[in-house]
Order: structure tokens, then C-alpha cells, then sequence
């Protein structure tokens, strides 16, 4: 597997640094803000996709190891808000865009604010852009403080992916991200 990683985006100025987070609550990967280059895909390949993506963190745990690539604890998996937001999404709107935008601050803030209040950290992954012209995913690893909603840290990567479906590819991908990048 070939691996190209360009940082996109670094950590935000914050109170709290990374080196301070122990211990997070893991929400899986949120697709609401997704976006398909190069191919059109059947909703119900995007939703069988997105379920299997997250169900991977269960499944195959050494694999898929957050804890691992974050350096910290993952005290509890959490993968129901990511799973009801994605069943959510509209899934027209994932049609095959020329160009996928960065996200905004606005909007990765939003999806942050969808997810559980609680004391401690949370982090999730965000898939951004699945390019099948250029067998790339785009992939924002974002931790937060789950009381002020405050982004601690985030980074944002393309990511080149195998796979002949998009299940493979955003699988490959995120495995890619979490095995390779440094956090």
C-alpha cells in the first residue's frame, strides 16, 4: 500500500493540549459532511459503507486501534451517534462533486455539537472526501473537550486508499490513517 499523507490543517489553539488528554471517549467517523469525487455510488452502497467503516473499531480492534495512534485511552467506544447521523444523512446530496471543499471551523464545530455532553475528552474521525479519481480519502481526526466543546486537536490528511468499493476504500483509508500518521 502507498501511503501519501499532506497536512491540511494542525492543532488549534487551545487551553488544554493533546500531551494533557489521558483518556477519550471514541465516536467512530461521522460522514455527514462527505463528499464523493469522480464516481457515483447507490445510497444503499454509501449507508452499507458507512455502518461497516464504523462496525470495523468493533470488529477488528487491533487493527483499527484509535488508542494506539492517539497515544491514550480510549475509555469507552461509543459508535451510536456516528451510526444515527450517517443513517441520517441525505444521501442525494452525496452525489459526485468536481471538487470537495476543506471543512470550515462552523462546520466541523457543528458536527462536534451534535455529539454527547459529558466530562473528559471525545474524539472523532470525519470523513471528508472520498476521491476515486485520484484513489484518495480525506480524513479529519478531531479531539475535543466534551464539556466546553473546545477542539484540543485536529488534522487533516488525504490519504491514498485501495479497494474497488467505497466500504474498502474508506476502510483502507482510515486503517492507513490511524496505522501511518502521527498525531
Amino acid at each position: 500500500m502507498t501511503l501519501a499523507l499532506v497536512l491540511v490543517a494542525g492543532t488549534v489553539a487551545a487551553q488544554t493540549t493533546m500531551k494533557e488528554v489521558r483518556s477519550l471517549t471514541f465516536y467512530g467517523v461521522d460522514f455527514t459532511q462527505a463528499k464523493i469525487v469522480g464516481a457515483e455510488y447507490r445510497p444503499s452502497d454509501m449507508i452499507r459503507a458507512f455502518g461497516q467503516a464504523n462496525q470495523a473499531f468493533m470488529n477488528e480492534p487491533n487493527r483499527f486501534n484509535v488508542a494506539k495512534a492517539l497515544k491514550v485511552a480510549v475509555e469507552r467506544l461509543q459508535l451510536v451517534t456516528a451510526r444515527e447521523r450517517n443513517l441520517a444523512i441525505p444521501y442525494a446530496e452525496l452525489a459526485a462533486v468536481e471538487v470537495a471543499e476543506v471543512l470550515s471551523p462552523e462546520q466541523v464545530a457543528e458536527v462536534i455539537a451534535a455529539y454527547p455532553e459529558g466530562s473528559g475528552y471525545g474524539a472523532l474521525i470525519l470523513g471528508e472526501e472520498l476521491n476515486v479519481t485520484t484513489s484518495q480519502v480525506r480524513l479529519r481526526m478531531v479531539v475535543f473537550d466534551r464539556t466546553s466543546r473546545e477542539i484540543i486537536y485536529q488534522r487533516v490528511a488525504h490519504i491514498e486508499c485501495e479497494g474497488d468499493s467505497p466500504r474498502e476504500k474508506w476502510a483502507d483509508g482510515i486503517y492507513m490513517f490511524l496505522k501511518k500518521w502521527k498525531f
